[in-house]
């Protein structure tokens, strides 16, 4: 029996059409730019930025790669390790909850990488983020 996908591209074909591609997802990085570009964040150094290195010392004490943590927490290897060489805008990519998921899996707690006060500072990023992707999504007709 064929699936849905086959009966789209069926469909599609007979009709001289090209199957739509799907828009990637973006990163929270990529977008972070842009707003910085129409002043909707500031230009201000993430607050977990400096906690990429602590982890990555962290990790390797624990004895784990970064492939094997990457792929035991869900976040993305080339997410982690820019986070972990403390790349500009890679903490843009980690969120806390992230972060703690990171920090457990090399069995270690938040509170030894980072502060409780850039804890908060960046849940409060966050949201703010979250909220000026709410705004742009109103004038993005594929957001």
């Amino acid at each position: 029996m064929p699936t849905d996908d086959d009966l789209l591209e069926e469909l599609c074909r007979s009709i001289e059409l090209n199957k739509p591609e799907p828009r990637p997802r973006q990163k929270r990085s990529e977008i972070v730019r842009a707003l910085r570009r129409t002043s909707f964040a500031s230009p201000t150094p993430h607050p977990l930025t400096q906690s990429g290195p602590k982890l990555k010392a962290l990790r390797e004490s624990s004895g784990w790669t970064a492939e094997e943590i990457a792929d035991r927490t869900g976040v993305a290897l080339d997410v982690l390790t820019a986070f972990e060489e403390a790349v500009p805008d890679a903490a843009e990519d980690v969120t806390v909850d992230d972060l703690e998921r990171l920090v457990s899996a090399c069995c270690g707690s938040l509170s030894d990488i980072a502060s409780p006060e850039a804890c908060r500072e960046a849940k409060r990023k966050e949201k703010r983020l979250k909220e000026a992707r709410a705004y742009g999504s109103m004038f993005d007709p594929w957001g």
